[in-house]
């Protein structure tokens, strides 16, 4: 099984500007904040086993900031979701908010 993840550096930047030793989330104009205002996404691929054999299955999730009410986290929400898994009935698109990932 694998995961690799993607982000905006608004999501999780590549520098540490408050010198605590993290890498800075909500990074708004070289200021570190509470509450990032970016995106990220997750694309799983693995395998699993049943009564019919070995199958292998994908999930890629993207997740943007909408401010605050958002279902995940109080702050975000999942703007596409492409779940494959063959052996289980699925097949491409699973959810979709517009415009999904043109956000």
């Amino acid at each position: 099984d694998s995961l690799e993840m993607k982000w905006s550096d608004d999501w999780l930047s590549n520098v540490d500007c408050n010198n605590d030793g993290k890498l800075d989330r909500g990074l708004v104009g070289s200021v570190p904040g509470t509450v990032s205002l970016g995106w990220t996404t997750n694309h799983v691929q693995g395998t699993y086993t049943d009564e019919t054999g070995e199958h292998h299955y994908t999930d890629f999730v993207k997740i943007v900031y909408v401010g605050p009410g958002g279902s995940l986290w109080g702050y975000y929400e999942i703007v596409e979701e492409v779940f494959n898994d063959p052996a289980g009935g699925y097949h491409g698109l699973f959810s979709k908010t517009d415009p999904g990932l043109g956000r």
